[in-house]
């Protein structure tokens, strides 16, 4: 079993560029015929998205990244950690995801 532990450089807030690196980085795991990408915590937001959570269409953006990452990853197992804050009323909540795109671990 052939396994990419990929780190980045990623840019906080920058979830369009921050995605297209993640794709870069599948198509050639994928040209190397690995098994299974994995990516570090909080790849498609940069790391820490801090203030940016507050923002609803912060985190649209970055499940419309997860899901690009996920039409890109036939035929490879892409594992992309990420952590998203939810707001209940005034109490915020810390929810830990992890996201595995195709067949492994789902959230």
């Amino acid at each position: 079993m052939k396994i990419a532990l990929v780190q980045l450089n990623y840019v906080i807030g920058d979830i369009e560029g921050n995605t297209a690196k993640i794709l870069a980085e599948i198509a050639k795991a994928k040209e190397a015929k690995t098994d299974i990408a994995v990516f570090s915590e909080l790849a498609i937001c940069g790391y820490p998205p801090k203030d940016l959570l507050d923002y609803p269409s912060f985190i649209e953006r970055c499940e419309t990244g997860l899901a690009i990452i996920s039409e890109a990853s036939e035929g490879i197992a892409v594992v992309v950690l990420h952590g998203l804050d939810f707001k209940k009323e005034r109490n915020y909540i810390t929810q830990p995801s992890f996201s595995q795109i195709k067949n492994c671990c789902v959230e």
